[in-house]
């Protein structure tokens, strides 16, 4: 018996879980939420719920979506995400996840998208655990432009803490045999009011978050704050060494 080709619908439904398992991690976390029909379907408590469900089975900490809202023309927007406060565990909240499926390579069996990620803060403990990263497909997704708008990283270990503030990354990235890989092309922000800019590459597998930033300003290498932010996030403060354009 032949196996009928998978409907356009279909194949929504399986990208919208696959970009839930991409977007989450630097977190961080989302999906395109077409699959659950017409936009005003997507603002219903239902569709929020199985959002909710979604990532907090890809993350392995229970997620809060405050507010969703799915239209054809501006895709996915996300507006209050985030994990709850334990102060053992990373968390994170961001104000607004902004997402931008090219709906025509969907069609194609493709998940390329755009995503814009809004004043996300990110808590890190120096002792408890990390969240966890999710289980990426073998290929065929392409995260076309990542920004990351207004983000702040605070580390604490014990009484101590340092954070980086008014963070702003600009990237691209896809998934190579379940590994994601992020080129960021852009780095800008300050450490203990001190600025700093960069690049960089980061790579989330199942086996854990790593990568290399490279900083311009002599001072920013020398930083202690920022070099213990590094040190938490398991990224290198060498020299980037970019990937190959797309």
């Amino acid at each position: 018996m032949n196996t009928p080709a998978p409907t356009f619908l279909g194949r929504l439904w399986r990208w919208t879980k696959c970009l839930a398992r991409v977007t989450t991690v630097f977190v961080i976390g989302t999906v395109a939420v077409a699959g659950f029909g017409v936009p005003a379907a997507s603002r219903t408590a239902w569709a929020r719920g199985r959002m909710e469900k979604t990532l907090t089975r890809s993350l392995g900490t229970p997620v809060q979506i405050g507010a969703m809202e799915w239209s054809w023309k501006k895709g996915l927007r996300l507006q209050e995400v985030l994990t709850s406060a334990t102060g053992e565990q990373t968390t994170f909240r961001i104000d607004r996840i902004q997402l931008h499926p090219r709906l025509v390579k969907l069609m194609e069996g493709q998940l390329r998208f755009r995503a814009t990620l809004e004043n996300p803060e990110i808590s890190v403990t120096g002792s408890g655990p990390s969240l966890r990263v999710p289980k990426f497909p073998k290929k065929g997704v392409r995260i076309d432009q990542l920004d990351l708008v207004n983000a702040t990283i605070i580390v604490t270990d014990g009484d101590d803490s340092v954070a980086v503030e008014r963070l702003t990354v600009r990237g691209s990235g896809r998934v190579e045999g379940r590994i994601l890989r992020l080129d960021l092309s852009s780095i800008e922000g300050t450490c203990e009011d001190a600025p700093f800019t960069g690049q960089g590459t980061l790579r989330l597998s199942r086996e854990g978050f790593s990568g290399r930033i490279g900083m311009n300003e002599a001072a920013a290498k020398d930083s202690a704050g920022l070099q213990k932010v590094l040190r938490a996030l398991h990224l290198s403060p060498a020299a980037p060494v970019l990937s190959e354009p797309f």
